[in-house]
């Protein structure tokens, strides 16, 4: 198991870098990944709901309906944007969406 240490750098996917922000800048190895997490459509949004009727009463009476949802930037050391959004999707499903009332998409941003 590795220490986490600052001494030691800063732990990426491969292991410890020294510098993995100056390796990452220099070479070109970063991909940002943009997750969005949404409530599927057929389960209700007790928060959006609560922001709705917050922001009628604040005088916007425009508004028709909204839902509420998560937001994710991950900064890969990666230079491969296939496997950072294979990674992601996978995060996705592992941790960071709930597959029975979440739905999620992932935009990859740069290489």
């Amino acid at each position: 198991m590795l220490p986490l240490s600052p001494a030691k750098g800063t732990l990426c996917h491969r292991g410890w870098h020294s510098s993995a922000k100056d390796r990452v800048q220099k070479r070109g190895l970063a991909v940002k990944v943009r997750i969005h997490i949404m409530l599927k459509s057929n389960v209700l949004d007790p928060q959006g709901k609560a922001v709705s009727t917050a922001l009628h009463h604040l005088g916007y009476t425009t508004i028709n309906d909204v839902r509420q949802g998560k937001y994710f930037e991950i900064d890969f050391c990666e230079s491969n944007t296939a496997k950072a959004r294979r990674v992601a999707e996978q995060m996705c499903r592992d941790f960071l969406a709930n597959a029975v009332t979440e739905d999620f998409t992932i935009d990859v941003v740069g290489a």
